[in-house]
This record gives structure tokens, C-alpha cells and sequence, in this order.
């Protein structure tokens, strides 16, 4: 039930409310502008950096949910959707504790990222798009095209300035803090009972890329993703 009310506006924050989760974080008439993309995909930076030079921007963001986009879409709200390929963005998503450390838990957040951008490619004319690199090495010309689409006048500090560096060390969690070791989750998410979700998953955010016009990164090690027959 629950992965069917994440791509419903509706369901979603009803079932946010019966939660008790604080509705502001949900697009409503008056958002600004929403930021969206599956979890470690950047989305905190991406987020603070808006809110260091925009202070009291109505901001959307962190709700992980494609119920969030298509709303967005409904109410032609200004949007900015992240992605990162999945095994790096589950990877990081696990060593901060946030999904589970297990074949279980990772096959779950492997379907959880295919559902997500499978169910928001097709709002694509109303968001602009980038990747995860994008976002940490030039967040200003994303920004910028935000602005060009939108009619915005948004600004982000410069990657690399002082006040960047702050949002990063004030929001990344210390090594010492992780749950697990990043390449014992990347060991694991090639697990071969994990194979078919996650060539599922890489194909959805590779075919999200290419119908969005978001450039991919591939780590030159890992090996290619396999296009759906």
C-alpha cells in the first residue's frame, strides 16, 4: 500500500498526516520551488545551498517519494529533480543507516529507486533535471537553468567558495558515524540474487537520464548497464 500512495499526491499526504510527519516538506500552492530525487542523490546540499543565499524561500525537498514530482507537475509548481546512479546513491543511503544493511533491505531500496524514477519520467516537460555531479561541481549553472525555465531568481554560493564547504561539513556525516563501510554495500549490491534488480534499477535511471537530457556517470569500473530487450 504504501508504494503505490508514493506515486499518489494524495494518498501521500494523507499518509503523511496519520503520521504525524510535518506537512511543510510537501508541495502545496505555496511552494516555491521543490527539490526531489531518491535519497543520497545529493538532495541535502542541493537543498541547504538554496537556503543559504534564499533564506525564506517556500522549499519543498527530502520526501523521497515521486508523489512529491507529480504533484509539483499538477500545480506547475518550479521543480529540480536529482538523480545518481543507484548502486552509488543506495550505497551512501546505507552507510548513514538509512536503509537496511542487508540482501533483503538493498533488494527493497533496488525496487524503491526503479518505482521512483519510472513513475516520474513521464512529468518530465514540467521539471528540470540533472545529475548528481552536476549538483557537486556546478550547482550555480543548474541553478541557472532552473531560473531560465521557471522565471526564477534563485542563487546557490559557488562549489568549492567557503560558504559551500560549510553546507558540506555542517551536513555530511563523519566516517565515524557510518553504519557500514561503502564498499562492503557496494560488494553486496552485486550479490548475484540481487542481479536482476539491480540491472532494473540501472535501466531505469539510465533510460530517466536519456529521456530527460541528464548527463550519467558511469564509475569507469563498473560494468556497463545492460538495455532492457
Amino acid at each position: 500500500m504504501l508504494a503505490f500512495a508514493k506515486r499518489q499526491p494524495m494518498l501521500y499526504r494523507a499518509s503523511l498526516k496519520l503520521r504525524g510527519v510535518d506537512l511543510s516538506y510537501f508541495v502545496c500552492r505555496d511552494t516555491e520551488l521543490l527539490i526531489a530525487g531518491y535519497g543520497g542523490s545529493a538532495n541535502t546540499y542541493a537543498t541547504y545551498a538554496i537556503l543559504e543565499n534564499c533564506p525564506n524561500i517556500n522549499l519543498a525537498h527530502h520526501l523521497h517519494v515521486a508523489a512529491q514530482v507529480v504533484k509539483a507537475a499538477q500545480l506547475q509548481t518550479p521543480c529540480l529533480v536529482l538523480a545518481r546512479h543507484p548502486v552509488d546513491a543506495i550505497s551512501s543511503l546505507t552507510t548513514r543507516n538509512a536503509l537496511e544493511f542487508s540482501i533483503e533491505g538493498l533488494g527493497w531500496a533496488l525496487l524503491d529507486y526503479q518505482n521512483y524514477y519510472d513513475s516520474i519520467v513521464g512529468c518530465r516537460d514540467s521539471f528540470v533535471s540533472c545529475g548528481f555531479r552536476d549538483v557537486i561541481e556546478d550547482y550555480s549553472a543548474v541553478i541557472q537553468k532552473v531560473n531560465e525555465r521557471f522565471g526564477t531568481n534563485l542563487s546557490v554560493p559557488v562549489n568549492g567558495s567557503d560558504a559551500s564547504k560549510k553546507i558540506i561539513a555542517t551536513h555530511k556525516t563523519p566516517g565515524t558515524r557510518r553504519a557500514c563501510v561503502l564498499e562492503d554495500v557496494q560488494a553486496m549490491l552485486m550479490n548475484p540474487a540481487l542481479e536482476q534488480a539491480r540491472k532494473r534499477a540501472e535501466q531505469s535511471y539510465e533510460e530517466f537520464c536519456a529521456a530527460t537530457g541528464t548527463r550519467i556517470w558511469k564509475d569507469p569500473n563498473r560494468r556497463p548497464i545492460a538495455r532492457r530487450e
